[in-house]
């Protein structure tokens, strides 16, 4: 996000102001770790929905990945696994959720689809 900030400077300036520059990957990381992840979650799915268009008959892509680097087996964390919707039309990731730890991405899925407006 440093990175994309840094590079976005010019048209970030639009809507921000950004007196001591872009934040660090330190303070971006500090931030989203103190956001409840079901909050952040919604909202980010509703500024989804509100800046892309629908299409009728547009594909959306289910996917499961694993987190590399999130489970630690010395602590007995699994890996964190997530299921994914992309819409193909926006080339945009229309919804995200976590994979409960013990279960699979079959049974996550159809949460995923409720939460998106899906019809057909």
């Amino acid at each position: 996000m440093e990175l994309f900030g840094k590079h976005k400077l010019n048209w970030l300036k639009k809507f921000l102001e950004l007196p001591g520059g872009v934040p660090s990957h330190d303070t971006f990381g500090r931030v989203f770790a103190m956001l409840d992840p079901d909050e952040f979650r919604l909202r980010l799915m509703e500024w989804v929905q509100a800046v892309h268009e629908l299409t009728q008959g547009q594909v959306v892509a289910v996917d499961g990945k694993q987190l590399r680097g999130s489970g630690d087996r010395v602590k007995g964390r699994e890996a964190i696994t997530v299921v994914s919707a992309w819409v193909s039309a926006n080339q945009l990731v229309s919804g995200e959720m976590k994979v409960e730890e013990g279960s699979n991405e079959i049974t996550a899925i159809p949460e995923l689809l409720r939460l998106l407006d899906l019809s057909g």
